[in-house]
């Protein structure tokens, strides 16, 4: 440690890393050196002035007002950007943050402050689009050294885009970053400085950052090149403080036009003052002013503790200013809140008119799925394709009709061995007309065991549409009956299971019929046989897959090789028919559910529901959980509401703090 004393004055550096908190047991170095330990005057400010806020944060988290995404993630991390005449780097900055900070380097310095259990400093650098690996280091002058070092590695027109980041972690204190842009005075001027500086400015800017200009004494502010670059970038000045360091070599000619205000500030602020050896402790008696400017500037205006202050200001300002992303979050969400617990003061008196509630909105969302599933009309959702019912209900069929259509010629055996295992039962006796024996129910029985997955899938997939469009529109019907949603969740899924167990019935009677009833009077029936009868089929010696006209691509035949070309003839006489025919089942069959689908939830509107309900609500199945639920929800929304009152009662009062940074146009 460094610490030296200076007219009751004390300054210190920390070059360890143990720079923020000292501790004040007996063994402490700083025992005996200073009655107190002094924290660096911006982590001061951050200790003391960013504690309710930083609690209120924790808060809107824990509330989800404020989400955990990357935007807020960055936004809640203060970051102070550095931009200035011969001075960035320098013992200012190093006494605001408690830290030696390495100057004189051609590419920007990221210092980021982390709240973490260790005590660390490590650095990385990023060169030509890649980031290197975290360093570690052991004091300032380790970091100096190794920055010296890649300094003269990298050569002097490359070091623009060139970044060193120093994360910083200390187990007190709150993460902000500090960004220090290389000294104006340190390149070339004209127009090419400007626009490497802009470039700078572009990319570092964000509406959530803020900026210090320092200045030099001995510099003539009237031709300040970094206030130009700010000047476009923070227009109004109000996330802007311009400092002047080195104040004893303010010129005589420049202090007379201070006094005289002939020197226009960029800034809300105007400006600040510090000293050579800033210090962050000064001895109430010491009667000396620091210069005899002071008795022409404020005295709030001189000093790095005032400009620390001031920093917070504006940190303050960029986070809850009236139309930032914190304050719109929490007037949104409180708004919101209100009006759920408005809904939610509407309660009934008895068992009994709680379900008669429960039967009007039941009653009212089944004209609206009427609507929906059949008559096609969506006017209540017309923007809303996944609620166009009776046109997502018809892609589900066709899917099926596809889909059963692809398996006409599978089964659970090679192809052709069903047919051949029949007819070598029957001692290859082939029946003059396939409907008129037992061979055609056989096959089709064969062929439904088959597409039973695929009739599974269907129903799953159909049920759960129900349920997804009945519980929806019994919500969207209860808008006003916040209370109720849960109960109405269990009877929409209520009334999806009876529909689908109506409709699974029905389309099973209807299968059993096909099974059983082998008949059509089809006038293409016998065109496409015919048709296929013209195909061929002779089992080549050398392939195991063949393309089949009519039948399939890739079809393996090899099995077959063992049979005759009659017996193979004869079987595939059977399963040509049998194609032609399980395509006009599956048409059928599916036209027939559909219409069949529809009678279903006719009949359940008129009849079925009130059932469903009577049984549904006189078991008491979703009625006792009401009341309690309600209870729990208007407690909750409550204690939410009167939290994000709080929040905005704190901000209101911080707003007063920087309402003179708001005298122009909004934010």
């Amino acid at each position: 440690y460094s610490v030296s004393k200076q007219k009751k004055k004390t300054v210190f550096f920390l070059s360890q890393l143990d720079f923020f908190v000292c501790d004040q047991n007996p063994n402490s170095l700083f025992t005996g050196i200073m009655a107190e330990p002094i924290i660096p005057p911006l982590i001061q400010e951050f200790l003391n002035r960013f504690k309710e806020p930083f609690d209120m944060l924790t808060t809107l988290k824990e509330l989800n007002v404020i989400p955990e995404t990357p935007f807020f993630s960055t936004f809640l991390k203060p970051k102070i950007i550095v931009l200035g005449e011969e001075c960035a780097g320098t013992t200012f900055i190093s006494n605001m943050i408690g830290l030696s900070v390495p100057s004189g380097f051609l590419f920007p310095i990221v210092l980021k402050f982390e709240n973490d259990s260790s005590r660390q400093m490590c650095y990385q650098i990023l060169y030509e689009g890649r980031y290197s690996d975290k360093i570690q280091v052991h004091d300032e002058n380790d970091l100096a050294e190794q920055l010296c070092i890649m300094d003269g590695y990298v050569p002097d027109e490359d070091k623009s885009l060139l970044e060193v980041t120093v994360t910083i972690t200390q187990p007190e204190g709150y993460d902000f970053t500090v960004i220090i842009l290389p000294e104006i005075e340190a390149t070339n001027k004209g127009s090419v400085q400007i626009s490497l500086y802009e470039g700078y400015i572009t990319h570092y800017n964000t509406n959530d950052c803020m900026f210090m200009n320092v200045l030099g004494c001995s510099f003539d502010v009237t031709r300040s090149l970094s206030r130009k670059i700010l000047k476009d970038a923070d227009f109004f000045g109000r996330r802007t403080i311009t400092v002047l360091t080195k104040l004893p070599l303010l010129s005589e000619r420049l202090i007379s036009k201070f006094t005289c205000n002939d020197i226009e500030s960029t800034t809300q602020f105007g400006f600040f003052f510090a000293e050579y050896d800033e210090i962050t402790v000064r001895d109430e008696n010491d009667s000396k002013k620091v210069s005899d400017l002071l008795s022409h500037i404020d005295e709030e205006f001189v000093g790095v503790n005032a400009i620390s202050k001031n920093i917070m200001l504006v940190i303050m300002c960029i986070m809850f200013h009236h139309s930032s992303p914190i304050v719109t979050r929490v007037e949104s969400d409180l708004e919101v809140s209100k009006v759920q617990l408005k809904r939610l003061e509407r309660t009934y008196d008895t068992i009994g008119d709680t379900k008669a509630e429960i039967m009007s909105i039941v009653n009212s969302a089944s004209v609206s799925l009427s609507k929906l599933l059949i008559a096609q009309e969506y006017e209540e959702y017309h923007d809303d394709l996944e609620m166009h019912g009776a046109a997502h209900i018809a892609s589900i069929f066709n899917q099926l009709k596809t889909d059963l259509q692809r398996l006409k010629i599978n089964s659970r055996k090679p192809f052709l061995m069903v047919e051949i295992d029949i007819l070598e039962k029957r001692e290859w006796n082939y029946p003059v007309n396939i409907f008129s024996s037992s061979i055609a129910k056989v096959l089709l029985e064969e062929q439904f065991s088959f597409a039973y997955k695929t009739i599974s899938n269907f129903l799953t997939m159909l049920i759960n549409y129900f349920e997804q469009i009945v519980v929806r529109v019994l919500i969207d019907k209860a808008k006003e009956n916040v209370h109720l949603r849960q109960s109405l969740k269990m009877v929409g899924r209520e009334i999806a299971k009876v529909l689908g167990r109506s409709f699974k019935e029905k389309m099973q009677e209807l299968i059993n019929l096909e099974k059983k009833c082998i008949y059509t009077c089809n006038g293409e029936f016998y065109i496409k046989v015919e048709e296929l009868k013209k195909v061929k089929l002779e089992v080549p010696k050398d392939k195991m897959f063949m393309d089949i006209d009519g039948l399939g691509r890739g079809i393996r035949v090899d099995h077959l090789r063992g049979f005759t070309s009659q017996q193979i003839k004869k079987a595939l006489d059977i399963k040509r028919i049998m194609v032609v025919y399980f395509e006009i089942v599956v048409n059928r069959l599916v036209d027939h559910l559909v219409l069949n689908l529809h009678v279903i939830i006719n009949d359940f509107w008129a009849v079925g529901v009130k059932a469903v309900m009577k049984k549904f609500i006189t078991g008491e199945r979703i009625l006792p959980d009401v009341e309690p639920t309600m209870k729990r929800r208007r407690r909750n929304l409550e204690c939410r509401i009167g939290c994000l009152h709080k929040a905005m009662k704190d901000i209101e009062n911080w707003q007063v703090e920087f309402e003179f940074l708001m005298k122009s146009e909004q934010l």
